[in-house]
């Protein structure tokens, strides 16, 4: 049965394999080394890191070790990497029925934010081109304009996803009944029970069972916008 939510309320968006096909972290990386601002060693640790958020295990330890690498590199580094992963590598993956999605809930007047595990400098201009202005991301931690090797905690992820997301409720007087959230991960389960219109976009196996099993809406988001 669909909700019918307060046209002032908000949706909420995950972004990787929900926006976009593909895990926007993990291509940072493959830019940053083609970038040589990170070591080609960091590629031992993609699978891994991989597989620990396909299961819901995600160790921080591991994540910060790539961000220590970035360690003493000027702000417009960092930016000028999440730059040109757009280009290179999110622009031509963005999903068609996404965007349309993100376009039709904005025009009826929803808020609309990103909330990811992704980092803000790589998530932006993604959020820049379809309009999005609130994003919820991990961020790097900056000494006078350089990158301090640290990243913001707490890191967001699982939990402190909904955490994160009930502070933004609070913040612009909106009520958790008037929310919805779109995503493709069984991760994100803690925010999506409490949110009015929980939607499963592309859901992984778990996502998928459990959706079935509360009736909740599941989406298929394809197609290329550039396609």
């Amino acid at each position: 049965m669909d909700n019918i939510l307060s046209p002032n309320g908000c949706d909420f968006f995950d972004v990787d394999h929900t926006i976009v096909d593909g895990s926007t972290s993990l291509q940072s990386l493959v830019t940053g080394i083609e970038l040589q601002i990170l070591p080609i060693s960091i590629l031992y640790s993609i699978p891994k890191l991989y597989l620990q958020y396909n299961f819901g295990s995600m160790d921080i330890r591991m994540a910060s070790q790539c961000i220590r690498d970035l360690k003493g590199l000027p702000r417009s580094v960092i930016l000028k990497v999440g730059e040109q992963n757009y280009a290179k590598r999110i622009q031509s993956k963005i999903f068609k029925d996404a965007a349309e999605c993100i376009a039709q809930r904005a025009s009826s007047g929803r808020m609309i934010a990103f909330i990811t595990s992704s980092f803000a400098h790589v998530i932006q201009p993604l959020a820049s081109y379809l309009r999005v202005e609130h994003v919820l991301a991990n961020a790097l931690m900056y000494d006078n304009d350089r990158t301090s090797g640290y990243l913001q905690e707490p890191f967001l992820f699982g939990e402190e996803k909904k955490r994160q997301a009930l502070a933004f409720m609070e913040t612009h007087g909106i009520s958790p009944l008037d929310c919805s959230f779109f995503t493709d991960s069984f991760n994100d389960l803690s925010l999506l029970e409490i949110v009015g219109e929980p939607v499963a976009v592309n859901p992984d196996y778990r996502l998928r069972k459990i959706a079935r099993a509360r009736n909740w809406k599941i989406e298929r988001f394809s197609g290329h916008i550039t396609s």
